[in-house]
């Protein structure tokens, strides 16, 4: 429902100008940053991350107008909703980062304790 959404609003918007336009674009950089992250492409997150920030600069650097705002209010809700779920892959991905860390730290210790067995 949520994804249904924002291509809904994407398409409805991605050719108007203004803050409509730019918001429709943050929501396809933010999908292709879910797409990403579910592949674990964390360098493409961050990119669209940087691009997806300088969008949103200049959509919000005038007042929204009035016949915008609900408009407005949609697309955040569902942008924040898609965040929810880049966050939640980001905590994963950290977790089975320290975790293959953890590992490699304690591989490296019997790794250094068979060495010193062997002298």
């Amino acid at each position: 429902m949520m994804y249904e959404r924002a291509d809904l609003f994407r398409e409805t918007h991605e050719q108007v100008s203004g803050p409509p336009g730019l918001l429709a674009t943050v929501i396809e950089i933010t999908n292709d940053m879910l797409a990403a992250a579910q592949v674990d492409d964390w360098e493409r997150v961050s990119t669209g991350e940087v691009r997806r920030r300088q969008l949103l600069d200049n959509c919000f650097a005038d007042p929204i107008r009035p016949e915008h705002s609900e408009v407005f209010a949609e697309a955040l809700a569902v942008l924040l909703h898609m965040n929810e779920e880049l966050t939640a892959l980001l905590q994963v991905a950290r977790k089975v980062a320290a975790d293959k860390g953890a590992k490699a730290l304690n591989n490296g210790a019997k790794l250094a304790h068979y060495l010193d067995v062997q002298s």
